[in-house]
């Protein structure tokens, strides 16, 4: 989603009445809110439901208590708390508890202080545990915590989660033993947050994410587990919670190079937008993907939808995972997901029978890219061009090509167009295909340059050159291509980027696959292809919006007439219009053909000209 914190007035008034309304706030609350207290580089949270429950998960180092965390609860008007709890017994973590328990008294802790049992050696530990002793309690494995309101939070990991066997002590890192909780909301809100929960084994650091992120499946929001160490978040975890917001707390100054840019790249390939208490000395959030707040973090959360900062709309929605994240590769070309189960969406774009009459091999696209779905030993029901499916299966890949095995699919609507083919020179297919494998792509002015036509019932592998270089197509012996007339002259050639790479590792043996002879077309413009322009939209205001709303260009690009076209998550086109060259914006009323408002939902714009194409997404609440 792009953000402008210029947002119309009436979402300002509604944020200032949302503010007064937090800060004078006792246990009567109209809507549920969670407060990442900015700490620096530490952590503290506090969730404050409808009812007024409240559950402080820890507070800061030594010194955060008395000088953070206790003027905040001051601020909210808060002289006690339902509960406490301790993620693991890292100072950053509990350092500040027995700070905030002198302040409030023990007795003003009204039900429990919850923390992974066991013991600890530090002086800061020892401080913990004797300013909780009275109301202390170890929490267990799916115990559930009612704070009111159609607020529960529930315990889905602690001490290792089953990995780890006792005693649950020094002999492992205490991050691996944090206590790992779910926060859900009767309006299907849900929120995680970790401790320092690793995600990898290596070192001392043992992989407990990726038993957790089953039990814990999708939620709204992320709070990043470990500050955004490397050690965190890998994505087998992020592909079971899919969070369309992570936060992350972190100081300006950690001395750790937080936040690790791998972890970054992994929350943006997931979907996620990124909020920050500060900036730390790691990687930067690109643009338009969230932002660095520089202090405290709130979110509330209103029967439909939540924001983030008081400004930032988000509506309750997880519909699966974007095919762009499915295709996130490793360093070996393999799919970082491998082995692991997924749910998408997308407009299928080869029909069943299309490159096999086993009928067990399709490819769909979504805004975000596209990908191959692939039945071994059995066959697909039958799919038509332009059928919207919802797909689960497990990621896998053959020769490089990354492909979704042991599909379940169910179509949701039929008759959708087809996405249109990414422009693309010969040069970029044969160098670059990784970026847009599995989606329809288009190549004109190219002549063949090397090959043998297939005759009828043979496959055909050819080269092909717009002037920029040669790339590779394949004919199927299963299309109606093979046994033709060779098409001579300049050709505009439509298909499917696949790859067909022999060696591994993975990163060549890209291929464009015509899917009939109607992808093959002699009457060219001559017109060759060219990268994808990632600047082409430099903005959409406001973001979210209530109704109309508009696109701003890049100025570089908009000397060139640009072909603007609006879908919805099915990859349905829900509008489409067109800014000339010298234009620098285009208004779009959220409407459809028929001039009906759209509802409430995310969308997609798809920005195109001659040699530039961008998509930005968009979140319309009504």
């Amino acid at each position: 989603m792009k953000i402008d914190r210029r947002i119309p007035g009436y979402l300002i008034l509604w944020a200032i009445v949302a503010m007064l309304a937090a800060l004078g706030a006792s246990r009567a609350h109209a809507e549920l809110s969670i407060h990442i207290i900015d700490v620096g580089q530490a952590d503290a949270c506090l969730i404050i439901s409808p009812a007024g429950g409240t559950m402080l998960i820890d507070a800061g180092d030594n010194g955060d208590g008395s000088g953070i965390v206790v003027p905040y609860l001051q601020n909210y008007g808060l002289q006690a708390l339902d509960y406490i709890v301790a993620t693991h017994y890292h100072s950053d973590h509990i350092g500040g508890i027995d700070e905030v328990v002198s302040y409030l008294g023990i007795d003003s802790v009204r039900v429990s202080a919850y923390d992974r049992g066991w013991s600890y050696t530090s002086p800061t530990y020892t401080s913990y545990a004797a300013a909780v002793a009275a109301k202390r309690a170890t929490i267990t494995d799916g115990q559930v915590i009612d704070l009111g309101g159609g607020v529960t939070v529930t315990c889905v990991a602690v001490n290792g989660n089953g990995v780890l066997s006792p005693p649950f002590d020094t002999q492992y890192n205490e991050n691996d033993l944090s206590v790992a909780l779910v926060l859900e909301y009767t309006n299907g809100f849900r929120f995680f947050t970790g401790g320092d929960l690793s995600g990898r084994t290596s070192g001392d650091y043992i992989d407990i994410e990726t038993s957790v992120g089953p039990e814990v499946g999708a939620v709204d929001i992320y709070r990043v587990n470990h500050h955004g160490s490397f050690t965190s978040s890998n994505s087998s975890f992020l592909s079971k919670l899919l969070p369309s917001v992570s936060l992350i707390s972190l100081g300006d100054d950690n001395p750790y190079g937080y936040v690790h840019q791998e972890v970054m790249d992994r929350l943006i390939a997931y979907g996620s937008n990124v909020y920050q208490t500060e900036g730390g000395v790691g990687a930067v959030i690109p643009p338009g993907r969230g932002r660095v707040v520089d202090g405290d973090i709130v979110v509330e959360v209103d029967s439909t939808f939540y924001t983030v900062d008081l400004t930032d709309f988000y509506e309750l929605s997880i519909t699966g995972l974007p095919i762009s994240a499915v295709r996130e590769n490793d360093e070996n070309g393999e799919p970082m997901l491998y082995a692991e189960p997924v749910i998408l969406r997308g407009v299928v774009t080869t029909a069943t029978g299309t490159f096999s009459t086993l009928h067990n091999d399709i490819f769909i696209q979504d805004p975000t890219g596209g990908v191959n779905i692939y039945k071994r030993n059995s066959v697909l029901p039958d799919l038509a061009l332009g059928d919207s499916v919802k797909v689960s299966g497990l990621v896998d890949q053959y020769r490089g090509l990354t492909r979704i095995t042991s599909p379940t699919i169910t179509v949701e609507d039929t008759g959708l167009p087809v996405p249109e083919p990414v422009l693309l020179t010969t040069a970029f297919v044969d160098s670059s295909g990784e970026d847009y494998e599995g989606s329809l792509v288009k190549v004109a002015g190219a002549s063949i340059t090397g090959g043998t036509w297939p005759v009828e019932g043979a496959d055909g592998t050819l080269t092909i050159d717009d002037g920029s270089g040669n790339c590779t197509i394949f004919i199927s012996r299963y299309t109606d291509i093979d046994g033709t007339p060779e098409p001579a002259g300049q050709l505009d050639i439509v298909g499917v980027l696949t790859q067909y790479d022999t060696s591994f590792p993975y990163f060549s043996g890209y291929r464009i696959q015509p899917r009939s002879t109607a992808d093959i077309d002699s009457t060219t413009s001559g017109v060759p292809g060219a990268v994808r322009g990632n600047e082409l939209i430099a903005r959409v205001l406001p973001n979210p919006a209530r109704g109309s709303l508009r696109l701003v260009f890049d100025a570089a690009s908009s000397h060139a007439d640009r072909q603007v076209a609006f879908y919805d998550l099915n990859g349905r086109k829900v509008g489409e219009g067109e800014a000339l060259s010298g234009e620098i914006f285009f208004d779009w009323d959220a409407k459809d053909s028929g001039g009906n408002e759209l509802a409430s939902g995310i969308y997609f714009a798809v920005v195109t000209s001659e040699t530039e194409r961008a998509t930005a997404k968009i979140v319309l609440i009504r």
